[in-house]
């Protein structure tokens, strides 16, 4: 199966070249040049409540009773070439250019591997906008970096609640809008391998951490609301981690 996957991936880049979304380059969907003056990795990380520098993964210890998130990591600031990547993969299908997002999300490699995470779980979207849409590019994201780290992938958390956009909303109705807008997911509670064994249950991550993966993060509102659900099934600490903080 890798094998007849391996050569239609070369038929399609043979009949379909990649080239640089921004300055046309064939061999890759965002070149070596293109990355270094384009994309801006944060040197420095800052505290997602009160914006103040901070060590890597963290929260204040005067902040913490205002989240429920142990620390958040921003891979990236946020420009018009990031917010292009990120629409090629949602509108347009680029699927090859989320592994480019999720290469960049595994800067965070060390600060994973610090926090002794025991599973990775994506940012849901409601069934309706997964049906509409076909994908979820959390998902793909979280894919990418735990098959690159070793980490399980389960999508423990369920979105419930077809919110409207949070385009436009201030935190007071961001939080409103995701309010009980997610829940755990019991389907995933359990995984089944192919002898109809539970090979991975809820309780083994309980009182373990978790890490949260999404593209972008504006308020954190969406973090949050995960983070809680998370909590109080069980996990003890939960970060979040994004490509770019809008």
């Amino acid at each position: 199966m890798q094998i007849l996957t391996s050569k239609l991936n070369n038929l399609l880049d043979f009949l379909f070249p990649k080239t640089c979304l921004f300055c046309g380059a064939f061999g890759e969907y965002v070149c070596a040049n293109c990355r270094e003056e384009k994309i801006e990795i944060l040197s420095q990380q800052y505290c997602h409540v009160c914006k103040k520098p901070i060590k890597d993964f963290g929260v204040h210890e005067e902040c913490k009773e205002k989240t429920s998130l142990d620390g958040v990591k921003v891979i990236c600031k946020y420009n018009k070439f990031i917010e292009r990547i990120i629409s090629e993969v949602k509108y347009n299908y680029y699927f090859k250019t989320a592994d480019f997002l999720g290469e960049l999300l595994l800067q965070a490699k060390n600060s994973i591997e610090n926090n002794s995470i025991d599973v990775i779980v994506p940012i849901p979207i409601h069934r309706k906008r997964l049906w509409k849409r076909g994908f979820n590019q959390s998902e793909l994201l979280a894919n990418f970096v735990g098959k690159q780290l070793n980490i399980p992938v389960i999508l423990l958390i369920k979105r419930v609640r077809n919110t409207k956009t949070q385009v436009g909303l201030n935190r007071a109705e961001r939080l409103k809008n995701l309010s009980n807008a997610f829940e755990i997911n019991l389907k995933k509670v359990y995984i089944y391998n192919k002898s109809n064994e539970a090979v991975i249950s809820l309780g083994e991550f309980q009182n373990g951490n978790a890490l949260l993966i999404d593209d972008v993060m504006t308020t954190g509102t969406t973090l949050e609301e995960c983070s809680k659900v998370l909590k109080y099934n069980g996990m003890k600490k939960v970060f979040g981690l994004v490509v770019a903080r809008g």
